[in-house]
This record gives structure tokens, sequence and C-alpha cells, in this order.
């Protein structure tokens, strides 16, 4: 059964599905690493790079939740491997 479909709620920020799998708090995380980095871009795009990466570390990498990951597909993972590159290089300013 996909995630979407069944009950879930969130319990101290971490996204608990009935299924145990933990792909929508993982949703939750990418979506949440794209507004802060749009917050970051908006408020400090003129500092320097060292500040930058260490507002992004401060600000954007806040996973103290990840320990509770057990199951999820490789996919959602993937996801936020690939959304984590292109928030920092969007932060500091790297054109691809």
């Amino acid at each position: 059964m996909q995630s979407w479909c069944l009950p879930r709620f969130k319990y101290l920020s971490h996204m608990t599905v009935s299924n145990n799998a933990n792909d929508a708090d993982i949703q939750r995380e990418v979506t949440n690493l794209f507004v802060h980095t749009n917050i970051l871009i908006r408020k400090f795009s003129k500092c320097s790079v060292d500040v930058k990466i260490v507002l992004f570390k401060a600000y954007c990498i806040c996973l103290y939740d990840v320990a509770l990951w057990k199951h999820y597909n490789l996919g959602s993972l993937n996801k936020l491997h690939r959304c984590y590159n292109r928030c920092i290089k969007m932060f500091i300013g790297f054109r691809h």
C-alpha cells in the first residue's frame, strides 16, 4: 500500500506512518531543506562563502531524527542526497 494513503501523524517533528515506512519523513526533510535554503538565500545572499557554509550547517542540517529511519526506499534517501547537493549549490551561488 502506498504511504500517501496510509494514516500518519507527526510526533516531535517526526512523521510516522502506520506501516512504519519512513519515506514520508524523508520527504518532509526534503521540503524543510528547500524551505530553509530559500530563507537563507533571501536573507544572507551577500555574505561570504565561509559564512554561508556555517549558516547552512547550523540552519538547514538539523537531522536529529535520522537515527529513527529504519524502513525506507533507497530512492527516497537518494532524493534527500540530491536535495542537499542542490540546496548547498544554490545557497553558495554555484551555477551548473
